[in-house]
């Protein structure tokens, strides 16, 4: 969403992102630069799906079109049956986005699907929707000469999880006969707390890192271990090959092949 947020011009952009709190009441912050308002929101544990709804429905207004990418956004705009254009962003070869389809397709003006693999499985399933692609905009950069290493540097990037293929990367550390350095680059929100118990010591591991820090230490990588078993798209293959560092990756049907 943010990639696709980052080139629309020629109008004012809300970003509206939630988080369930710890507090008693839901919270909003707001944050402006330039053309784009940030508005943050603490839903309370205690916070129902109505009064979720209801502070969503104080943020939108009648003319806004509105971009989302998961079904909660969808499950919110039929409560209150608006008429806002609606772009969805289908960034997931699973039967949950589907689903997400099946359910509220009459709600869609836009699929706006991250690969062309996406597209073409799901375009005929639902000829009267509109279809298009947005691959992830990456920012310019310079061609690089990979750095020749007598020990290489071998990075996994993304959720430490079952389906982004975390265990198959703990396998290949502790079958890998070669000297290595390992590093993982990992988000907490849907990283398996097993997995992440498994990483052996001599294993560097971040957690939560801006992206500018995760691009730094591509900068300074030889190899991306990527195996996910399902994929959108992948944007972590592409700012490698940006740098110049060499994607291994699983031969799935979706997503990496584009």
């Amino acid at each position: 969403t943010n990639n696709y947020v980052n080139v629309i011009e020629g109008c004012r952009i809300k970003v509206i992102r939630y988080k369930i709190i710890g507090d008693l009441f839901a919270s909003i912050h707001r944050k402006v630069k330039e053309n784009v308002e940030h508005v943050q929101i603490g839903f309370s544990w205690y916070s129902t799906e109505r009064s979720k709804f209801k502070i969503l429905q104080q943020l939108v207004a009648e003319n806004d079109v509105l971009i989302c990418n998961d079904s909660f956004e969808l499950e919110f705009i039929n409560y209150f049956g608006l008429k806002n254009k609606i772009v969805y962003i289908l960034h997931g070869d699973l039967n949950h986005y589907r689903n997400i389809l099946d359910a509220y397709n009459s709600s869609m003006d836009l699929v706006l699907c991250v690969s062309k693999g996406l597209k073409n499985k799901y375009g005929p399933l639902y000829p009267k929707l509109e279809f298009g692609v947005s691959h992830p905009f990456l920012a310019d950069v310079l061609e690089k000469t990979p750095e020749v290493r007598i020990v290489p540097n071998c990075v996994f990037v993304g959720k430490f999880e079952y389906q982004k293929g975390a265990d198959l990367f703990l396998d290949l550390v502790g079958s890998c006969s070669m000297e290595m350095n390992w590093t993982i680059a990992a988000i907490t929100d849907g990283s398996e707390a097993d997995l992440l118990d498994r990483i052996p010591s001599h294993v560097k591991i971040y957690m939560d890192l801006p992206n500018e820090r995760v691009l730094e230490i591509l900068d300074h990588a030889d190899i991306l271990i990527f195996p996910s078993r399902t994929e959108g798209f992948g944007i972590a293959v592409l700012e490698a090959m940006s740098r110049a560092v060499v994607p291994i990756v699983l031969d799935i049907p979706i997503g990496i092949p584009d």
